[in-house]
Protein backbone atom coordinates (compact mmCIF):
# COMPACT_ATOMS: atom_id res chain seq x y z
CA UNK A 1 0.00 0.00 0.00
CA UNK A 2 1.21 3.54 -0.77
CA UNK A 3 1.61 6.34 1.73
CA UNK A 4 -1.61 8.02 0.61
CA UNK A 5 -3.66 4.85 0.95
CA UNK A 6 -2.29 4.10 4.42
CA UNK A 7 -2.96 7.67 5.61
CA UNK A 8 -6.50 7.59 4.22
CA UNK A 9 -7.51 4.77 6.58
CA UNK A 10 -7.04 6.63 9.92
CA UNK A 11 -8.36 9.81 8.34
CA UNK A 12 -11.55 7.99 7.34
CA UNK A 13 -12.00 6.57 10.84
CA UNK A 14 -11.38 9.93 12.52
CA UNK A 15 -13.74 11.70 10.10
CA UNK A 16 -16.52 9.15 10.69
CA UNK A 17 -16.14 9.44 14.48
CA UNK A 18 -16.13 13.23 14.28
CA UNK A 19 -19.25 13.40 12.14
CA UNK A 20 -21.14 10.93 14.35
CA UNK A 21 -20.03 12.55 17.62
CA UNK A 22 -20.82 16.12 16.62
CA UNK A 23 -24.17 15.19 15.07
CA UNK A 24 -25.07 13.48 18.36
CA UNK A 25 -23.90 16.55 20.30
CA UNK A 26 -26.01 18.87 18.15
CA UNK A 27 -29.03 16.56 18.47
CA UNK A 28 -28.61 16.35 22.24
CA UNK A 29 -28.38 20.10 22.72
CA UNK A 30 -31.23 20.71 20.27
CA UNK A 31 -33.61 18.20 21.87
CA UNK A 32 -32.75 19.46 25.35
CA UNK A 33 -32.64 23.22 24.73
CA UNK A 34 -31.23 25.22 27.63
CA UNK A 35 -30.64 28.95 27.58
CA UNK A 36 -27.32 28.75 29.38
CA UNK A 37 -23.96 30.16 28.43
CA UNK A 38 -22.14 26.81 28.42
CA UNK A 39 -24.86 25.13 26.38
CA UNK A 40 -24.64 27.94 23.79
CA UNK A 41 -20.86 27.61 23.52
CA UNK A 42 -20.98 23.82 23.31
CA UNK A 43 -23.58 24.07 20.56
CA UNK A 44 -21.47 26.53 18.59
CA UNK A 45 -18.32 24.42 19.01
CA UNK A 46 -20.15 21.28 17.86
CA UNK A 47 -21.52 23.12 14.82
CA UNK A 48 -18.05 24.41 13.97
CA UNK A 49 -16.51 20.96 14.35
CA UNK A 50 -19.23 19.42 12.19
CA UNK A 51 -18.53 21.93 9.42
CA UNK A 52 -14.82 21.24 9.77
CA UNK A 53 -15.36 17.51 9.42
CA UNK A 54 -17.77 17.79 6.50
CA UNK A 55 -16.05 20.54 4.49
CA UNK A 56 -12.41 19.89 5.32
CA UNK A 57 -11.86 16.33 6.55
CA UNK A 58 -14.08 14.60 3.99
CA UNK A 59 -12.49 16.27 0.90
CA UNK A 60 -9.02 15.82 2.40
CA UNK A 61 -9.67 12.12 2.98
CA UNK A 62 -10.77 11.70 -0.64
CA UNK A 63 -7.70 13.62 -1.82
CA UNK A 64 -5.40 11.45 0.30
CA UNK A 65 -6.98 8.20 -0.86
CA UNK A 66 -6.77 9.05 -4.59
CA UNK A 67 -3.44 10.95 -4.47
CA UNK A 68 -5.10 13.83 -6.34
CA UNK A 69 -7.82 16.41 -5.84
CA UNK A 70 -10.98 14.77 -7.22
CA UNK A 71 -13.20 17.87 -7.10
CA UNK A 72 -13.49 21.15 -8.98
CA UNK A 73 -11.68 24.43 -8.45
CA UNK A 74 -14.80 25.89 -6.80
CA UNK A 75 -14.78 23.07 -4.24
CA UNK A 76 -11.08 23.69 -3.68
CA UNK A 77 -11.66 27.37 -2.92
CA UNK A 78 -14.59 26.57 -0.62
CA UNK A 79 -12.47 23.94 1.12
CA UNK A 80 -9.71 26.39 2.05
CA UNK A 81 -12.21 29.14 2.90
CA UNK A 82 -14.28 27.09 5.35
CA UNK A 83 -11.19 25.50 6.82
CA UNK A 84 -9.87 28.94 7.74
CA UNK A 85 -13.22 29.95 9.22
CA UNK A 86 -13.70 26.83 11.34
CA UNK A 87 -10.14 26.93 12.69
CA UNK A 88 -10.55 30.50 13.95
CA UNK A 89 -14.10 30.07 15.25
CA UNK A 90 -13.33 26.87 17.15
CA UNK A 91 -10.23 28.42 18.75
CA UNK A 92 -12.06 31.49 20.02
CA UNK A 93 -15.14 29.52 21.05
CA UNK A 94 -12.86 27.47 23.28
CA UNK A 95 -11.48 30.75 24.63
CA UNK A 96 -15.05 31.84 25.42
CA UNK A 97 -15.61 28.58 27.28
CA UNK A 98 -12.48 29.10 29.39
CA UNK A 99 -13.52 32.69 30.08
CA UNK A 100 -16.97 31.50 31.10
CA UNK A 101 -15.42 29.14 33.66
CA UNK A 102 -13.57 32.07 35.22
CA UNK A 103 -16.62 34.34 35.21
CA UNK A 104 -18.77 31.58 36.67
CA UNK A 105 -16.53 31.37 39.71
CA UNK A 106 -16.29 35.14 40.03
CA UNK A 107 -19.97 36.00 39.41
CA UNK A 108 -21.92 32.73 39.47
CA UNK A 109 -25.51 33.96 39.37
CA UNK A 110 -25.20 36.35 36.44
CA UNK A 111 -26.79 35.16 33.22
CA UNK A 112 -24.38 35.75 30.32
CA UNK A 113 -26.29 33.76 27.70
CA UNK A 114 -27.24 36.74 25.53
CA UNK A 115 -23.72 38.13 25.70
CA UNK A 116 -22.23 34.90 24.40
CA UNK A 117 -24.85 34.63 21.66
CA UNK A 118 -23.91 38.10 20.44
CA UNK A 119 -20.19 37.31 20.73
CA UNK A 120 -20.58 34.09 18.73
CA UNK A 121 -22.58 35.81 15.98
CA UNK A 122 -20.01 38.59 15.67
CA UNK A 123 -17.21 36.03 15.66
CA UNK A 124 -18.72 34.19 12.69
CA UNK A 125 -19.35 37.44 10.81
CA UNK A 126 -15.87 38.88 11.36
CA UNK A 127 -14.05 35.64 10.51
CA UNK A 128 -16.25 34.98 7.46
CA UNK A 129 -15.46 38.44 6.07
CA UNK A 130 -11.79 38.29 6.99
CA UNK A 131 -11.24 34.88 5.37
CA UNK A 132 -12.37 36.02 1.92
CA UNK A 133 -8.76 36.60 0.91
CA UNK A 134 -8.27 32.82 0.65
CA UNK A 135 -10.24 32.78 -2.61
CA UNK A 136 -7.51 34.81 -4.32
CA UNK A 137 -4.59 32.61 -3.24
CA UNK A 138 -6.16 29.17 -3.69
CA UNK A 139 -4.70 27.21 -6.60
CA UNK A 140 -5.57 23.89 -8.24
CA UNK A 141 -2.63 22.38 -10.08
CA UNK A 142 -3.07 20.70 -13.45
CA UNK A 143 -3.82 16.95 -13.71
CA UNK A 144 -2.95 14.11 -13.54
CA UNK A 145 -1.71 14.91 -10.00
CA UNK A 146 -4.02 17.81 -9.19
CA UNK A 147 -3.46 19.39 -5.79
CA UNK A 148 -5.56 21.94 -3.93
CA UNK A 149 -3.06 24.30 -2.33
CA UNK A 150 -2.47 27.93 -1.56
CA UNK A 151 -0.29 29.87 -3.98
CA UNK A 152 3.27 28.82 -3.10
CA UNK A 153 5.96 31.38 -2.52
CA UNK A 154 3.69 34.43 -2.30
CA UNK A 155 3.76 36.93 0.55
CA UNK A 156 0.02 36.50 1.21
CA UNK A 157 0.46 32.74 1.66
CA UNK A 158 3.32 33.25 4.09
CA UNK A 159 1.30 35.77 6.07
CA UNK A 160 -1.69 33.43 6.02
CA UNK A 161 0.15 30.61 7.78
CA UNK A 162 1.95 32.93 10.16
CA UNK A 163 -1.25 34.79 11.10
CA UNK A 164 -3.15 31.53 11.56
CA UNK A 165 -0.46 30.21 13.89
CA UNK A 166 -0.37 33.44 15.90
CA UNK A 167 -4.06 34.40 15.97
CA UNK A 168 -5.74 30.97 15.87
CA UNK A 169 -3.31 29.12 18.12
CA UNK A 170 -0.86 31.17 20.19
CA UNK A 171 -3.17 33.97 21.33
CA UNK A 172 -6.27 31.83 22.14
CA UNK A 173 -4.20 29.12 23.83
CA UNK A 174 -2.31 31.64 25.97
CA UNK A 175 -5.46 33.48 27.06
CA UNK A 176 -7.35 30.22 27.63
CA UNK A 177 -4.49 28.88 29.74
CA UNK A 178 -4.55 32.01 31.89
CA UNK A 179 -8.33 31.74 32.38
CA UNK A 180 -8.16 28.04 33.25
CA UNK A 181 -5.25 28.57 35.64
CA UNK A 182 -6.99 31.41 37.48
CA UNK A 183 -10.23 29.37 37.55
CA UNK A 184 -8.45 26.42 39.15
CA UNK A 185 -6.82 28.68 41.75
CA UNK A 186 -10.12 30.36 42.58
CA UNK A 187 -11.90 27.03 42.71
CA UNK A 188 -9.37 25.58 45.16
CA UNK A 189 -9.49 28.72 47.28
CA UNK A 190 -13.29 28.82 47.42
CA UNK A 191 -13.44 25.12 48.16
CA UNK A 192 -11.14 25.54 51.14
CA UNK A 193 -13.19 28.48 52.35
CA UNK A 194 -16.39 26.50 51.92
CA UNK A 195 -15.01 23.60 53.97
CA UNK A 196 -13.91 26.01 56.65
CA UNK A 197 -17.36 27.58 56.60
CA UNK A 198 -19.12 24.24 56.99
CA UNK A 199 -16.75 23.33 59.82
CA UNK A 200 -17.60 26.59 61.56
CA UNK A 201 -21.33 25.94 61.14
CA UNK A 202 -21.04 22.74 63.16
CA UNK A 203 -19.95 24.75 66.18
CA UNK A 204 -21.61 28.13 65.77
CA UNK A 205 -21.61 28.94 69.46
CA UNK A 206 -17.84 28.82 69.78
CA UNK A 207 -17.06 30.18 66.32
CA UNK A 208 -19.89 32.60 65.65
CA UNK A 209 -17.62 35.49 64.65
CA UNK A 210 -15.49 33.41 62.28
CA UNK A 211 -18.55 31.73 60.81
CA UNK A 212 -20.27 35.05 60.13
CA UNK A 213 -17.16 36.42 58.41
CA UNK A 214 -16.77 33.38 56.17
CA UNK A 215 -20.51 33.39 55.46
CA UNK A 216 -20.33 36.99 54.21
CA UNK A 217 -17.23 36.23 52.15
CA UNK A 218 -18.71 33.14 50.51
CA UNK A 219 -22.22 34.42 49.90
CA UNK A 220 -21.69 36.09 46.48
CA UNK A 221 -19.30 33.50 45.03
CA UNK A 222 -19.42 30.12 46.71
CA UNK A 223 -23.19 29.67 46.71
CA UNK A 224 -23.54 29.01 43.01
CA UNK A 225 -27.29 28.57 42.82
CA UNK A 226 -29.73 31.42 43.33
CA UNK A 227 -32.66 29.00 43.44
CA UNK A 228 -31.57 25.76 44.99
CA UNK A 229 -30.47 26.23 48.55
CA UNK A 230 -29.94 23.19 50.72
CA UNK A 231 -28.21 20.41 48.77
CA UNK A 232 -28.35 22.48 45.60
CA UNK A 233 -25.16 24.30 46.64
CA UNK A 234 -23.21 21.05 46.79
CA UNK A 235 -24.65 19.94 43.43
CA UNK A 236 -23.69 23.22 41.82
CA UNK A 237 -20.17 23.12 43.24
CA UNK A 238 -19.73 19.61 41.85
CA UNK A 239 -21.10 20.66 38.46
CA UNK A 240 -18.85 23.71 38.24
CA UNK A 241 -15.87 21.51 39.09
CA UNK A 242 -16.81 18.96 36.43
CA UNK A 243 -17.31 21.59 33.76
CA UNK A 244 -14.00 23.25 34.59
CA UNK A 245 -12.19 19.90 34.31
CA UNK A 246 -13.96 19.23 31.01
CA UNK A 247 -12.97 22.57 29.49
CA UNK A 248 -9.40 22.17 30.75
CA UNK A 249 -9.17 18.70 29.19
CA UNK A 250 -10.44 19.97 25.85
CA UNK A 251 -7.93 22.81 25.96
CA UNK A 252 -5.02 20.44 26.62
CA UNK A 253 -6.08 18.04 23.86
CA UNK A 254 -6.58 20.84 21.35
CA UNK A 255 -3.20 22.39 22.16
CA UNK A 256 -1.19 19.17 22.00
CA UNK A 257 -2.88 17.83 18.85
CA UNK A 258 -2.89 21.09 16.86
CA UNK A 259 0.73 22.00 17.59
CA UNK A 260 2.39 19.37 15.31
CA UNK A 261 0.21 20.43 12.37
CA UNK A 262 1.14 24.10 12.80
CA UNK A 263 4.83 23.20 13.10
CA UNK A 264 4.72 21.17 9.88
CA UNK A 265 2.91 23.97 8.03
CA UNK A 266 5.46 26.57 9.12
CA UNK A 267 8.36 24.29 8.22
CA UNK A 268 6.95 23.65 4.74
CA UNK A 269 6.54 27.38 4.11
CA UNK A 270 9.52 28.95 5.85
CA UNK A 271 12.08 26.13 6.20
CA UNK A 272 11.58 23.49 3.49
CA UNK A 273 15.25 22.60 3.71
CA UNK A 274 14.72 21.38 7.27
CA UNK A 275 12.17 18.83 6.05
CA UNK A 276 14.46 17.83 3.20
CA UNK A 277 17.04 16.68 5.74
CA UNK A 278 14.60 14.07 7.02
CA UNK A 279 14.04 12.68 3.53
CA UNK A 280 10.99 12.66 1.29
CA UNK A 281 9.42 9.54 2.79
CA UNK A 282 9.91 10.66 6.40
CA UNK A 283 8.49 14.09 5.62
CA UNK A 284 5.35 12.50 4.18
CA UNK A 285 4.91 10.39 7.28
CA UNK A 286 5.38 13.36 9.61
CA UNK A 287 2.83 15.35 7.61
CA UNK A 288 0.35 12.46 7.70
CA UNK A 289 0.69 11.95 11.45
CA UNK A 290 0.29 15.67 12.20
CA UNK A 291 -2.77 15.79 9.95
CA UNK A 292 -4.39 12.81 11.68
CA UNK A 293 -3.78 14.37 15.10
CA UNK A 294 -5.34 17.68 14.03
CA UNK A 295 -8.38 15.97 12.51
CA UNK A 296 -8.88 13.90 15.66
CA UNK A 297 -9.64 16.99 17.77
CA UNK A 298 -13.27 17.46 16.57
CA UNK A 299 -13.86 13.76 17.25
CA UNK A 300 -12.28 13.93 20.71
CA UNK A 301 -14.45 16.75 22.06
CA UNK A 302 -17.75 14.79 22.08
CA UNK A 303 -15.89 11.90 23.72
CA UNK A 304 -14.68 14.22 26.47
CA UNK A 305 -18.23 15.50 27.04
CA UNK A 306 -19.52 11.94 27.17
CA UNK A 307 -16.90 10.73 29.65
CA UNK A 308 -16.65 13.68 32.03
CA UNK A 309 -20.23 15.03 32.06
CA UNK A 310 -22.75 12.52 33.48
CA UNK A 311 -25.75 14.67 32.58
CA UNK A 312 -24.60 14.99 28.97
CA UNK A 313 -24.14 11.22 28.86
CA UNK A 314 -27.67 10.66 30.15
CA UNK A 315 -29.10 13.11 27.63
CA UNK A 316 -27.22 11.32 24.83
CA UNK A 317 -28.86 8.08 25.89
CA UNK A 318 -32.26 9.76 25.85
CA UNK A 319 -31.55 11.23 22.42
CA UNK A 320 -30.56 7.87 20.97
CA UNK A 321 -33.53 6.12 22.59
CA UNK A 322 -35.90 8.98 21.68
CA UNK A 323 -37.07 9.51 25.26
CA UNK A 324 -37.76 12.74 27.11
CA UNK A 325 -36.96 14.13 30.52
CA UNK A 326 -39.71 13.16 32.94
CA UNK A 327 -39.22 15.34 36.01
CA UNK A 328 -38.69 19.10 35.79
CA UNK A 329 -35.26 20.32 36.80
CA UNK A 330 -33.65 23.64 37.58
CA UNK A 331 -30.62 24.63 35.56
CA UNK A 332 -27.88 26.95 36.63
CA UNK A 333 -27.49 29.89 34.29
CA UNK A 334 -23.80 29.14 33.61
CA UNK A 335 -23.89 25.35 33.54
CA UNK A 336 -24.89 22.52 31.22
CA UNK A 337 -26.24 20.10 33.81
CA UNK A 338 -29.37 20.34 35.96
CA UNK A 339 -29.48 21.06 39.65
CA UNK A 340 -31.84 18.73 41.53
CA UNK A 341 -33.77 20.53 44.19
CA UNK A 342 -34.53 18.96 47.50
CA UNK A 343 -38.11 19.20 48.83
CA UNK A 344 -36.92 21.72 51.44
CA UNK A 345 -35.29 23.88 48.81
CA UNK A 346 -38.32 23.71 46.52
CA UNK A 347 -40.63 24.68 49.36
CA UNK A 348 -38.34 27.54 50.29
CA UNK A 349 -38.40 28.83 46.72
CA UNK A 350 -42.18 28.52 46.54
CA UNK A 351 -42.65 30.51 49.73
CA UNK A 352 -40.27 33.20 48.53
Amino acid sequence: MTFHAITAVPLSIVTALGLLGNVLTLATTALHPLKTSMNTLMLNLALCDLLFEALDCVPMTAYTAQSRWPFSIATCKAHNYFRTITVYVSAYTLLFMCTDRLLTLWSPNKDRHRNYVAAVVWLWVVVAIGACYTFSITRLTSPPHAECTLAPGTAITRMHYLAKFALAFCVPVALSGVCVGVSCCLGCRYEQQYRHYTACETDVQHNSIAASRVHLMLAPRQRYSARGGGDGDADDRLEVRRMTITVSTILVISTLFWLPNYVMELLMIYEPAALARFGMQESYWLTGVSLCLAYFIPAARPLVYFILLPTFRQQCYRTVLCTRQRQPQHYHVNSFSPVHQTPTAAARETTV
